[in-house]
């Protein structure tokens, strides 16, 4: 990320060309994990904290009395406060009657966005202040992946396909019953460790009615035996160790022997829908128009529902990847679970991974896509079965 006060410069920028007073940044305790995007990572406050980022003027920080000598190199105006008296008056004295972004969504619609706590906004309310999300605003200046982060993304993805297509190779070999999930996964974790590879939780190897279950934890002992006949997933998940934390994340599927015919409809039901998510994207990017996370999961739910598997895709098509996890904060492509309203922005990185569960089987597959600003497939597409 620019030092912050390139940062604070540009967000200024864009605050003078909305409707809106200036973006007011709160944490307590590190529950806004947008918020301490905006701090030195040595820096530690115990107590309540925030940055008033005003359309015109000098952005100022406000931190408790006891932890301001902490804070020599914010770069802007630090006011303090003693107790709750004062934190009351500090922002009456600044924010009264403004229209204000913050780390909130209406209703909660989007999880994502709602990490100030109620009792903070009862007391904004109270004292005039109009709260609209920052969604829009807290992506484009700290949540967009740079070139440098993308291209470890890359190599991540690349060195995850290589080690699930190890496995399946190494599968291959096994006779009926010879090896189970737990066995899988542990082959899984030395790929991670030949590829230099770190995850924040270990490779899920679901079969057969594990499969159905879309967040399955594989046993690190026993699971079910690959046996004569099934069906196989595998989402494995990480980052490369020495180019900085950069996330991929992908699901491939195998199968042995016979499968019902409806489980073979279903994987290629799932890859179509996957490929119509990829299709909606590249469509609005050649058109030159914004997309929103929930249409991309409107064109995915709408192929499964014209299937005949709407009733089996119970999550949302896909989520933004992060840095510390693969799981992070900018728009997902949701419409299902929440109605993702923020924008697609150059820099976006995430999974567009459709999957159908029923009570014996499951099928999911799971790619990754940026936007370099040109949306581009980071991670091999699977097109058919891989045979086991």
């Amino acid at each position: 990320m620019e030092n912050l006060k390139g940062l604070i410069e540009n967000i200024q920028k864009d605050l003078q060309n909305s409707s809106k007073d200036g973006w007011f940044v709160a944490d307590f305790h590190g529950h806004n994990p947008i918020a301490q995007r905006f701090l030195n990572k040595k820096t530690f406050l115990s107590r309540r904290w925030a940055i008033w980022i005003p359309k015109q003027g000098k952005a100022l920080m406000v931190v408790n009395a006891i932890e301001s000598k902490s804070l020599s190199s914010t770069e802007m105006p630090i006011i303090t406060y003693k107790n709750f008296e004062e934190w009351h008056d500090v922002l009456s004295k600044h924010l009264s009657n403004k229209s204000i972004y913050v780390e909130w969504f209406k209703n909660g619609a989007i999880p994502y966005l709602s990490y100030l706590d109620g009792g903070l906004v009862d007391l904004l309310k109270s004292i005039g202040c109009k709260l609209f999300s920052s969604g829009d605003i807290s992506q484009k200046h700290l949540l967009m992946w740079s070139k440098k982060t993308i291209s470890a993304h890359i190599e991540a993805a690349n060195s995850l396909t290589s080690i699930v297509l190890d496995v399946f190779n190494r599968i291959s070999k096994t006779k009926p019953f010879e090896t189970d999930e737990s066995i899988v996964q542990k082959w899984l974790l030395e790929g991670f460790e030949n590829e230099g590879m770190v995850t924040d939780h270990p490779p899920v190897v679901a079969v057969n009615e594990h499969a159905g279950d879309p967040h399955y934890a594989t046993p690190k002992k026993g699971g079910s035996k690959l046996g004569e006949n099934f069906v196989l997933l595998i989402d494995l998940w990480g980052t490369k160790k020495e180019l900085g934390p950069a996330y991929a994340d992908i699901t491939w599927m195998a199968k042995r022997g016979k499968v019902e015919p409806v489980i073979d409809k279903g994987f290629y039901s799932v890859l179509a829908a996957r490929d119509a998510g990829v299709e909606a994207i590249e469509k609005a990017f050649n058109q030159k128009r914004v997309i929103f996370g929930y249409e991309v999961d409107e064109a995915v739910r709408n192929v499964l529902e014209s299937s005949g598997f709407g009733d089996g895709f119970i999550h949302r098509t896909g989520h933004n990847l992060g840095l510390m996890s693969a799981h992070g904060d900018a728009a997902q492509l949701d419409s299902y679970e929440a109605k993702d309203t923020r924008t697609l922005l150059p820099g976006w990185g995430g999974t567009i991974e459709p999957g159908i569960y029923y009570s014996k089987w499951g099928i999911r597959s799971e790619i990754n896509l940026v936007l370099k600003p040109e949306p581009v497939v980071t991670t091999k597409r699977q097109k058919d079965w891989f045979l086991v």
